[in-house]
């Protein structure tokens, strides 16, 4: 029989991760928690306008970095070591599509 891995502190990286996910995802009537903050706090949306880096998606980062660096230093925990591919590979898309953009706009 397999030994299933106990919930711990790894644990934690897999609910970052989903706080990411649910900062972007529409949610009924199409709202966005992250839609919400911005313009709470007065900013913007879009680098340019309506084009440009998509700044929520950017700030998902908060979530997924800490999550990557808990399943790190966790990973015998449940969740862990998906929570780490996923977030990292989530973060190096983030970075590579703001880079991307920063040099061809």
């Amino acid at each position: 029989m397999a030994q299933k891995k106990p919930i711990g502190y790894g644990s934690i990286s897999l609910l970052l991760l989903l706080f990411g996910f649910l900062f972007n995802i529409p949610l009924q009537n199409d709202f966005k928690i992250s839609y919400l903050l911005f313009n709470i706090l007065n900013l913007d949306i879009y680098s340019n306008g309506d084009v440009g880096i998509h700044y929520p998606v950017v700030a998902s980062i908060i979530f997924w970095i800490p999550a990557l660096l808990i399943a790190k230093k966790y990973p015998n925990d449940y969740g862990a070591s998906i929570s780490y591919h996923f977030s990292s590979l989530l973060s190096f898309l983030i970075i590579f599509a703001v880079v991307m953009t920063t040099i061809f706009s």
